[in-house]
């Protein structure tokens, strides 16, 4: 898929026909960089989504092993004074 690249200029063997090719050719590295800039974005919008859907998740997990931990030191408290 990929081209050989050559030197484009007015000096090159051809004259205004090696310039005509380069210019076409330009336009269309153009076309894909503008293509690859919009992908990009795009892909670094998807990953600000995901870094903050991760950023939630751990929260949520903090909260449940917190919680399962006041459980059980709520229970060894219970149990410790039932002992008595």
């Amino acid at each position: 898929m990929s081209q050989p690249l050559y030197v484009c200029s007015d000096t090159a063997a051809g004259g205004l026909r090696q310039a005509a090719i380069c210019e076409a050719r330009f336009d269309t590295l153009r076309a894909r960089l503008d293509e690859d800039e919009k992908q990009l974005v795009r892909l670094d919008g998807e990953t600000r989504h995901l870094v903050r859907s991760l950023s939630a998740l751990t929260k949520a997990m903090w909260a449940a092993a917190l919680s399962i931990f006041g459980v059980l030191l709520g229970f060894v408290i219970w149990y410790i004074q039932h002992l008595v």
